[in-house]
């Protein structure tokens, strides 16, 4: 089994990347990250959430969370950090996850274990980081620490400061079930949210698309000519970017793929048409996503979609001197794949030509055209109903991109020797295999 990592750099630079246009088979490449280290954590907003508590969580949104603090021989625990200061930063995650999924996530049993001091086997903290981890492990099951009998698990190490290259690591998740494993480099608040969601649920980074027409940014292009800021979408605080200390919904796909969608709320839309979307800010018996196939990859596995979901000032989106009347009154796009895949996923900046994303919505009115490897997508939001909190979108597409490959010839042999000199009719077979 391949372990797949994400890593957060401890320099706290936001540093775009390219896109990775190549398919990935085994693991993600990891990149610079930027994190808030500021000390406030979630607010709850109990007073306005729209959660519907009736649902009780059911065994796939279960989380048990354990925390363990060690410490290397010849390094020191972090002052003033214990298991209270722990718990309280996990129940604030809790608190997060529970608004964010209408009451559906939760995270339970935390558990915390330590300070252990572990031997230091070296000075490569890059390396033996997981060696540590495994002698704390040890440690703490002297003390009652199992995951025996829980079927998704998040077993999580605090270390003191130490000049490891990152701030946080972790483990990628399938969303559903395992135990997985972070490490937390001196931080909790935002990297322990952020290392949560690669470990319980298997998002990827929350990434931007830059795209450019020579010098002028435009809002998207065929995705293997753009560039990316990966940790840049505004609308997933904890697997992308925040400049406050609020902490806003996750995105449409994060949502899918931490299944606070079922599948029957996922409309996935392949022939024009007027579609109609609710809001992912509360429960709904109607479809609350769209998702449009893109680019194709060679094997499919790997195909890119588009994503559109609504977004509404309520829950963890309550926050009104910013979006209040800016991208709640339009559909959010982003780019993403499949659920099943834990990759980044983009946001596609629908107002290129202003510096924030705070606009970034399609807007009533307005109309998008996104290049496609087979066909052109046009997006247009029609409507937003306040009442219901729902839009309505027209989509289109564009004609058949061709894809031109070289023809096959074969030539027919006679069925009967010719002498030498004779005319002869020969059939030539031409197959066209241009696609589209």
């Amino acid at each position: 089994n391949v372990k797949i990592l994400q890593a957060v750099n401890n320099n706290q630079l936001d540093q775009p990347t390219s896109l990775l246009s190549t398919e990935l088979t085994s693991a993600q490449k990891t990149g610079s990250e930027y994190h808030n280290q500021q000390s406030s954590y979630v607010n709850s907003l109990s007073n306005i959430l729209k959660i519907d508590r009736t649902k009780a969580a059911d065994a796939a949104h279960i989380v048990n969370l354990y925390m363990i603090m060690l410490y290397p021989d010849g390094t020191s625990p972090t002052p003033g950090v214990t298991a209270e200061t722990i718990r309280a930063a996990t129940a604030d995650l809790a608190n997060y996850y529970n608004s964010v999924s209408f009451g559906l996530i939760e995270i339970k049993t935390v558990q915390v274990y330590g300070w252990y001091k572990v031997p230091a086997l070296s000075s490569n903290c890059s390396v033996d980081y997981a060696n540590w981890s495994n002698e704390a492990k040890k440690l703490a099951a002297l003390d009652g620490f199992s995951t025996v009998g829980s079927p998704h698990s998040v077993i999580g190490y605090y270390l003191p400061k130490l000049n490891c290259g990152w701030g946080g690591i972790a483990d990628i998740g399938n969303g559903v079930s395992g135990t997985r494993e972070l490490w937390l480099n001196g931080n909790l608040g935002d990297p322990l949210g952020h290392e949560f969601g690669h470990a319980a649920w298997g998002h990827g980074h929350a990434s931007t698309l830059n795209c450019y027409n020579g010098s002028q940014k435009i809002a998207v292009a065929k995705f293997s000519s753009c560039s990316t800021a990966e940790y840049g979408d505004i609308y997933s605080s904890y697997m992308g970017y925040t400049t406050n200390t609020h902490k806003y919904d996750m995105n449409v796909w994060q949502k899918a793929r931490s299944k606070v969608f079922d599948t029957s709320k996922i409309l996935s839309v392949s022939t024009p048409g007027q579609y109609r979307i609710d809001t992912i800010e509360k429960v709904s018996s109607r479809n609350q996503a769209i998702k449009i196939l893109w680019e194709k990859s060679g094997s499919g596995v790997l195909d890119r979609y588009i994503w559109l979901g609504k977004r509404s000032s309520i829950g963890q989106n309550w926050w009104p001197y910013e979006f209040a009347t800016s991208d709640y009154n339009g559909v959010v796009v982003h780019s993403g794949f499949s659920v099943e895949n834990p990759l980044n996923t983009y946001l596609i900046d629908s107002h290129p030509e202003t510096a924030s994303l705070v606009d970034s919505a399609l807007k009533v009115g307005e109309s998008l055209t996104i290049p496609g490897g087979d066909r052109d997508i046009t997006l247009k939001t029609l409507s937003v109903d306040a009442t219901d909190d729902s839009a309505l979108v027209d989509i289109r597409f564009g004609e058949q991109n061709c894809s031109y490959f070289p023809p096959t010839v074969t030539l027919g042999t006679p069925s009967v020797k010719i002498a030498p000199n004779v005319a002869t009719d020969f059939t030539i077979n031409i197959k066209n295999n241009d696609l589209g």
